[in-house]
């Protein structure tokens, strides 16, 4: 029997964003170009930490986990500044690339 899942992205965006708001207060007023910078740093963690090892020695998945988790909650917020969701992003670019590719894979949209 499928569970619902424990967290969903709509669940998870305005948690994210009181929580930013809460700790960051100075970083309330950044725009599109400061959230981007910031969700480019987090991807580029990601890399900077996979970089690091060489290919016999890879990081372990807490770590990459980790850096995922920072990425996605830099895109969300972003997301969240251009009036956007990011369930909403994913869902209509993975349509998008779907049709593309002639797959018959879809996920829900709603406007």
């Amino acid at each position: 029997m499928p569970t619902k899942p424990l967290l969903t992205l709509k669940r998870f965006s305005p948690g994210n964003t009181y929580r930013h708001a809460e700790e960051y207060p100075d970083n309330v007023e950044w725009g599109v170009t400061d959230r981007a910078l910031t969700a480019a740093d987090s991807v580029g963690a990601l890399c900077r930490l996979v970089r690091e090892y060489s290919n016999d020695d890879e990081p372990g998945a807490g770590e990459i986990f980790d850096e995922i988790a920072d990425g996605v909650t830099a895109l969300d917020l972003l997301c969240t500044e251009l009036g956007g969701s990011l369930d909403q992003v994913l869902a209509r670019r993975f349509n998008f690339k779907s049709a593309e590719d002639d797959n018959a894979a879809r996920l829900p949209v709603h406007s």
